[in-house]
């Protein structure tokens, strides 16, 4: 959230978080957060498909490669 280390420290030690927080043994804090739940949320709908290959001898591999992202991205629901 742009903010250092310390400033979250002292706003979780003061309540400031606005969101559900634990506390873990190991000192770890975890803040409970869930954009879905945030005014204002859209949710995205598209998604960009990247497919490259290491040499030009594999590149009758990208195209399975894209089909299979594409494949990954619609069961996503991207």
């Amino acid at each position: 959230m742009g903010i250092a280390y310390h400033t979250a420290w002292k706003h979780y030690k003061n309540n400031l978080i606005p969101y559900p927080t634990r506390q873990l043994p190991s000192g770890a804090v975890i803040v409970d957060f869930d954009p879905k739940n945030e005014p204002g949320y859209k949710k995205y709908t598209k998604a960009a498909i990247y497919a490259r290959v290491s040499s030009a001898e594999n590149r009758k591999n990208l195209e399975s490669q894209a089909e299979r992202l594409c494949r990954y991205s619609e069961a996503k629901g991207y």
